[in-house]
């Protein structure tokens, strides 16, 4: 692992996985002639007794409760769409999912026939105690702090193409599923800053990949465009009505919405838009989005699957969302609207660094940082009816692992190793 002092290597730290025969008693380790210090659950040993490692070692219980979860109010990623794939193909597996009672998923899934669990109820802290893995497209603390002794699947939340290592490092996770093979180089790779190494990190694809595929089977592609930026750091829930209608961020996606020509664009060829604002804005600033009619607006209401909506639309426009990488998937193309390009990748601004993923190089689509440019490149796109041409057709078929439908299956598989691994 790398660590910087500003711009600059600081010093490296080696990392590496030991085994601790279970007859000993007593742990030292010994660099040159020099006893050095242990550190375990944040304290300090010359030595350690190995028992206080045994007991904090999620026990293997092969009848142990799996506990899914994507957001506590909401589902429709990764976690449910594994849940659904063992449910059925493996029913012995005791298996529950939490969920917020109140989020708009939850009559859908009981319909279907899921076991639920209130995530706000008294009981989810008691299963949590029970459970022998916690399973989530997410690696947020205000669940993860409900379990203790439990091996942590991270299915994760989309592609990571920037360096999420400041926020991801100080997580205790046991399989680290990631999809491309860029992906999972730059996690596991020397010199990056990320702490986990090959043996918690696996190149196993997105479960929600093998829905998307399938629905793509089934739904048919029509006119729409969708608009979908991601989130800014800077930007609280908690902010003032003021704060946030004066933000760069909310002025120059309400310009664009109201921009006529994109009006003229759109309906000249015949397309429609979907302006599907990020969770953050959709629960707290969603009702100062004045948009033109003709602009439909958040497509999960009614508890459609995200899923659906990349299957029928044509194209996506977004900044810097890895939402992108689902587009790509299903080999559409995708227009970067990067107004903030030069301050996106502060802290401040977002919880990841730059990474390897460049957008110009990498993309699956051309990178504007105007809304002029946007236009014009939209229209190209339009007239066009939405092919995507070279270099995105080969970034697109050469990102992804795998197109196959079994990433569910490959997850389970390894989730079940975790058990064996001594």
């Amino acid at each position: 692992m790398r660590h910087n002092y500003l711009s600059e290597v600081f010093c490296y730290e080696v990392r590496l996985w030991i085994v601790i025969p279970q007859d000993l008693q007593k742990l030292e380790v010994v660099i040159g002639d020099k006893k050095t210090e242990i550190i375990f659950k944040g304290d300090n040993f010359e030595s350690l007794n190995t028992e206080l490692i045994w007991q904090s070692i999620p026990q293997s219980k092969t009848n142990g409760i799996w506990v899914f979860i994507d957001r506590d109010i909401e589902a429709d990623e990764s976690a449910e769409v594994l849940y659904r794939y063992i449910s059925k193909n493996y029913p012995k597996q005791k298996i529950i999912f939490a969920l917020d009672k109140t989020s708009l998923d939850w009559n859908r899934l009981q319909k279907d026939g899921f076991n639920l669990i209130d995530f706000n109820s008294y009981k989810f802290p008691l299963i949590a105690k029970k459970a022998n893995k916690i399973i989530s497209s997410h690696a947020d603390q205000y669940f993860l702090r409900y379990f203790k002794k439990c091996h942590f699947i991270f299915l994760q939340h989309g592609i990571i193409k920037d360096d999420l290592s400041s926020w991801l490092n100080p997580k205790h996770i046991n399989l680290f599923n990631v999809s491309t093979k860029n992906e999972f180089n730059s996690i596991v790779n020397d010199g990056n800053r990320y702490k986990f190494g090959k043996k918690e990190v696996k190149l196993l694809g997105l479960p929600r990949h093998d829905r998307l595929l399938l629905n793509s089977q089934k739904i048919a592609k029509i006119r729409q465009i969708l608009i979908m930026p991601t989130w800014r750091r800077y930007l609280k829930i908690d902010d003032s009505e003021e704060k946030f209608i004066q933000s760069h961020y909310f002025l120059k996606w309400t310009s664009l919405l109201k921009n006529k020509q994109l009006q003229e664009i759109t309906a000249i060829n015949h397309y429609s838009i979907l302006f599907f604002p990020h969770i953050n804005a959709r629960e707290n600033f969603n009702k100062y989005f004045s948009i033109p009619d003709y602009i439909k607006q958040n497509g999960r209401d009614c508890g459609q699957s995200l899923s659906n909506l990349f299957c029928e639309s044509s194209l996506m426009i977004t900044d810097y969302s890895s939402v992108a990488f689902e587009m790509a998937y299903l080999k559409k193309p995708v227009l970067y609207y990067q107004f903030d390009e030069e301050d996106f990748f502060n802290l401040e601004y977002h919880s990841g660094q730059r990474g390897y993923f460049d957008y110009r190089k990498d993309g699956f689509g051309p990178v504007v940082t105007t809304e002029e440019e946007l236009l014009k490149e939209l229209e190209v796109l339009l007239q066009n009816d939405c092919k995507v041409g070279e270099p995105y057709q080969s970034n697109i078929e050469n990102t992804f692992e795998f197109r196959d439908g079994k990433c569910c299956e490959r997850v389970y598989r390894a989730i079940l190793e975790l058990d064996d691994d001594s």
